[in-house]
């Protein structure tokens, strides 16, 4: 069956990039001939040029990007060619047998507003293809649609043979908000091995980072910085090492994505505020603890630490930092004995949306 995947456009975020390597990479063991749909916004030819020479300043700067593309150049393909109108939109659907929505943050209300419902699928109105929702992600516990919208995207939502969600809190918004029924299940990254990711970490130098404590931020500030220095008191021997974390006294360092996962194999421990770093950190079996933040959705990592009996890894910010926090031992056996039975969920969710 050949299906377009849609989701949100691939830049620089890790995560992003492979929960979309990771999707199209089960639906091919599948059997499937899966091509990630490229859409984008429509730039007149100035802003394109402006955006362009931009770009080429800042890898010239800083070689993130570069790497970035290689990795989805080399890893994620077939790629449909850059689609920007909603009519193109329209003619690509007549050349696949169905689609899929997903995962990541798709459904924010915030996000590309102005292709909210495509989304949803509408550039597929009239067309015997499937649809399917896996893993898509409204980001917050919050409904964030006006009334017309939620309207439209109902009707939309209706149309599609299956549903499935990231967080638990979607099920509920998907049967109040849409009237759906949705499926709750794990992240596209979590349905491939760790044998999976150490072949793409094949190419680097074996030889083990001398650094143990991974520290991989998206934000800074004082209560960040007081949490590494906190596990760093509690562990003598841990040498951080640390992305896109701006700490004082450390060169902010932005590696490849096989670099990346392989400060995950490396690592001892993780400290991270990243909904795609406790992902990893849970697919390698590290220890870690996250740092949620209120006002950005606390949804996404409740959510999943729930699924694996880890809320405890979650320090709000601004709160109290306990040694018992850090240092907790996880049950590793009970966290991969859930994280097998997802992934035979998750899987058995696909096959029976293409058959159904």
């Amino acid at each position: 069956m050949k299906i377009g995947i849609l989701t949100l456009p691939l830049h620089s975020n890790y995560g992003g990039i492979l929960q979309a390597y990771a999707l199209q990479s089960v639906l091919k063991k599948m059997g499937h001939e899966a091509w990630l749909i490229k859409r984008q916004e429509n730039k007149s030819l100035w802003s394109s040029f402006k955006k362009a020479v931009k770009f080429s300043f800042l890898v010239q700067k800083d070689s993130v990007f570069s790497q970035h593309y290689d990795f989805i150049n080399k890893h994620i393909s077939p790629i449909t060619l850059p689609l920007n109108s909603e009519k193109m939109m329209r003619n690509i659907a007549k050349e696949f047998d169905a689609f899929i929505v997903g995962s990541d943050q798709i459904w924010r209300e915030e996000y590309y507003r102005n292709w909210k419902k495509n989304f949803f699928l509408d550039f597929t109105i009239n067309l015997p293809v499937k649809r399917i929702a896996y893993a898509a992600s409204f980001g917050l516990d919050k409904w964030g649609y006006n009334q017309k919208l939620t309207e439209e995207l109902a009707e939309l939502a209706a149309k599609f043979n299956a549903i499935s969600v990231r967080e638990e809190s979607a099920v509920y918004l998907c049967d109040k908000y849409l009237g759906i029924k949705a499926k709750w299940v794990v992240d596209p990254t979590m349905l491939l091995s760790t044998v999976d990711y150490k072949n793409l970490c094949h190419s680097m130098n074996n030889s083990k980072n001398k650094s143990n404590l991974f520290v991989y931020m998206l934000g800074n500030g004082a209560f960040r910085e007081q949490l590494v220095n906190k596990v760093l008191s509690l562990n003598k021997n841990f040498n951080p090492f640390y992305i896109n974390f701006n700490k004082t006294q450390q060169q902010q360092i932005n590696p490849s994505i096989a670099a990346w996962i392989q400060s995950f194999i490396d690592a001892e421990y993780v400290v991270t505020d990243s909904f795609h770093g406790c992902v990893f950190s849970i697919i390698f079996n590290k220890p870690f603890v996250a740092v949620g933040n209120i006002s950005g959705g606390l949804t996404r990592f409740e959510s999943l630490l729930k699924l694996f009996g880890l809320e405890e890894r979650l320090i709000l910010f601004g709160t109290n930092i306990s040694d018992q926090q850090i240092i907790a031992p996880i049950n590793w056996k009970r966290v991969n004995e859930i994280l097998n039975q997802k992934r035979k969920e998750a899987i058995e969710f696909l096959h029976s949306s293409f058959i159904g």
